[in-house]
């Protein structure tokens, strides 16, 4: 049996990562995990990927590359913050190594002694307080150990099963109650016209701004990167085609949009306002004002529903040359 190595990576940060790789799908960048997480060192998201991968929330190609498990992370990105610790729970505990460990601490044993003997029998190659140390983090956000006075105490599992069905449900229909909003807001041809990954990120960015989500700028993360996917698409179904390979963001690609003459300055006008607004998200402090802007979950909504607007105006344009915003 090969050895194990348990990444360095909270699970916040892993869960986080593999919602970067759904959202960015099909393709896969490094650099966009890293912005999703806001992390500084490619390192950081490297590990927070691969303890995604070690729970079942991505799939690790082998080339340094990875792929989203879309019908988790799918139920995921729809629940609410309880729910979607629900769903990360389900999976660890078929993880056998945290599994072991969880059982050895309810028999009795510290989590240090608990982490050695799971070493031991997982072939684990990590440093044992290591162990002891990721494992209580996971157990303690996802509610399977419980932290009182008397230290590590194992929550039971056997409502769990229930609890995972429940959650299941509530994020298929929340999922399906924004798929139903976002086709009547853009129309039926218009959301037909959509690929299934821009209506996904769609649909999360509003789930997410509806139950009041943190962190907030993933929800923005979401929306822009659905902008992004049909600037790109637009870009590429034109004839000719326009090359933005050196364009980054939703503010360099509509600009050589518009230098090709493929959109117009009603719509320059509209994206660079989503674009202001998701660099608020995703830059942290402010370089002008030395301070982080500060999203309210109104103002989230506000663009949400100026994303969809915009997206309906840019395809009506340029299918029919309807001007309507």
């Amino acid at each position: 049996m090969a050895s194990i190595r348990i990444p360095d990576a909270s699970a916040e940060m892993i869960v986080a990562s593999a919602e970067a790789v759904y959202y960015t799908r099909p393709s896969f960048d490094i650099t966009k995990v890293m912005a999703y997480l806001r992390a500084t060192q490619q390192k950081t998201a490297e590990e927070a990927l691969k303890g995604a991968a070690l729970i079942g929330l991505v799939i690790e190609k082998g080339d340094g590359t990875y792929e989203s498990n879309n019908d988790v992370i799918r139920l995921e990105i729809h629940a609410d913050d309880v729910s979607r610790k629900v769903v990360f729970r389900h999976l660890l505990e078929k993880f056998e190594p945290f599994r072991l460990f969880k059982e050895r601490v309810f028999c009795g044993d510290s989590p240090l002694e608990a982490a050695e003997k799971v070493k031991l029998i997982a072939e684990i190659e990590t440093d044992s307080i290591k162990v002891k140390e990721t494992f209580q983090q996971w157990g303690l956000y996802t509610n399977s150990f419980l932290q009182n006075p008397i230290g590590l105490v194992p929550a039971s599992s056997h409502m769990l099963t229930l609890d995972y069905l429940k959650t299941v449900q509530d994020s298929l229909t929340s999922n399906e109650q924004a798929r139903t909003f976002i086709a009547r807001r853009l129309g039926d041809e218009v959301f037909h016209d959509l690929s299934a990954e821009i209506v996904d990120s769609l649909a999360a960015a509003l789930t997410r701004c509806q139950s009041r989500h943190e962190p907030r700028q993933e929800s923005i993360f979401a929306m822009g990167t659905a902008v992004e996917k049909v600037l790109s698409v637009i870009a590429s179904k034109v004839n000719p085609p326009v090359d933005i390979s050196k364009a980054s963001g939703i503010g360099q690609i509509t600009d050589t949009l518009r230098s090709a003459n493929i959109i117009t300055k009603k719509h320059v006008g509209l994206l660079h306002a989503i674009g202001a607004i998701r660099n608020c998200a995703d830059h942290g402090v402010d370089n002008e004002i030395g301070k982080v802007w500060v999203l309210t979950y109104e103002s989230i909504l506000d663009i949400d529903l100026l994303a969809l607007d915009t997206i309906r105006s840019l395809i009506n344009w340029l299918d029919r040359r309807n001007p309507l915003i």
